[in-house]
């Protein structure tokens, strides 16, 4: 009997083998005769026909489901033979990964060691410090890098405050008019300012300090600021009061002269207020210099020797969880490379793929109806 070669699995087709085998025509003749008779279901050569077509179909379906087996049988053992060495090499992974960890472990123990020593020194240094001196309850002040920069920059604008409004003073007595007022302020204020800074920064903080000598340190150097503030603001004052006199290069050695005679007398009111604003711009220039960092002497650089050894210590210890990061990484990356062909997919998607590349047929058995 005929079969499609294209698909030798197809479902069966009953018009087929009744058009080949001529069974209509057999049977309307039949018909005619009154053939087979009422009693009987089916003709005995119609029993055999049917089991001959029956026996052939069989045989065909077989024969086709064996030679496919057959020929995917090498498919199906490649595709069990990658997922085995798939599998295999995924339990070489922890034994890989465990040593990955030793090597990165030992390379950077060293490293990590001593600057948790250094971090552990630095924190003991720190303990002792604030014990010692009484600090316990309050925390420091901290140093930051904005800190920094906004008190040096405090700094600045007070030096040119106060240059600005001396130039002013000076400028109407001077040959060279505001910009030689200018020059000469400038250098006048920031001698105010850098002194009072100096001595805010430096020395006055030991007023606050557990020592009863350290503190009466502080508290004399307190007093020598007063009094060369007001040394400084006196000498520009008396030279202002020399330039209203008239010349303006004499008015150095006139100033001189007055200051040592009579330190406390001035001649013009502005001269007063020139006093009192050299005064005021040296005290924000010592405040601005105690309050730099914290007031306690030595806390703000104990403190910071901590932060130097605490930032090392996480730093170090970053960059060792970061090389374990990468070597975890690796370590997946390798899995799902594997893994991206497990055995389900190697069975179910790289053999059905092959297997697919010819039609996929049937295998049910065909259902006979006559």
């Amino acid at each position: 009997m005929p079969f499609d070669t294209l698909n030798p699995l197809a479902p069966i087709n009953i018009d087929a083998i009744i058009s080949s085998n001529k069974l209509l025509e057999k049977a309307a003749a039949e018909g005619r005769d009154n053939f087979p008779s009422p009693e009987e279901m089916v003709s005995i050569g119609d029993e055999r026909l049917v089991e001959q077509i029956f026996k052939e179909m069989t045989t065909h379906y077989f024969d086709e489901a064996s030679d496919i087996v057959l020929s995917r049988d090498k498919y199906i053992s490649q595709g069990i033979n990658e997922a085995m060495n798939a599998v295999n090499a995924c339990h070489l992974l922890p034994d890989q990964f465990k040593h990955e960890l030793s090597r990165e472990l030992s390379q950077n123990r060293a490293t990590i060691d001593v600057e948790f020593q250094r971090f552990k020194t630095a924190k003991t240094a720190l303990r002792n410090f604030r014990e010692k001196n009484g600090l316990l309850e309050r925390n420091v002040v901290p140093l930051t890098k904005a800190r920094i920069a906004f008190k040096i920059a405090l700094l600045l604008l007070i030096i040119t405050l106060e240059g600005a409004i001396n130039a002013g003073l000076f400028a109407t007595n001077m040959d060279g008019g505001l910009l030689s007022g200018f020059g000469i302020a400038l250098l006048a204020s920031a001698l105010n300012a850098g002194v009072s800074f100096a001595f805010g920064l430096f020395l006055i903080p030991y007023i606050n300090h557990k020592n009863a000598l350290l503190k009466l340190g502080g508290w004399i150097a307190f007093a020598c600021w007063i009094a060369i503030t007001v040394v400084i603001a006196f000498a520009i004052a008396h030279y202002r009061d020399a330039l209203q006199a008239g010349d303006t290069f004499e008015a150095t050695k006139v100033a001189w002269t007055t200051f040592s005679e009579a330190p406390f007398t001035l001649t013009d009111f502005l001269s007063w207020l020139l006093w009192a604003l050299t005064l005021f711009m040296g005290s924000c220039a010592a405040a601005d210099g105690y309050t730099f960092r914290d007031p306690y002497p030595g806390y703000s650089k104990e403190n910071t020797k901590y932060e130097e050894a605490k930032k090392g210590g996480i730093s170090s210890s970053q960059d060792y969880k970061l090389d374990l990061a990468i070597s975890a990484r690796n370590t997946s990356s390798r899995l799902m490379s594997w893994l991206q062909k497990p055995v389900m997919k190697l069975l179910a998607s790289k053999i059905m793929r092959k297997l697919s590349r010819k039609p996929c047929w049937n295998l049910t058995t065909p259902a006979i109806t006559l």
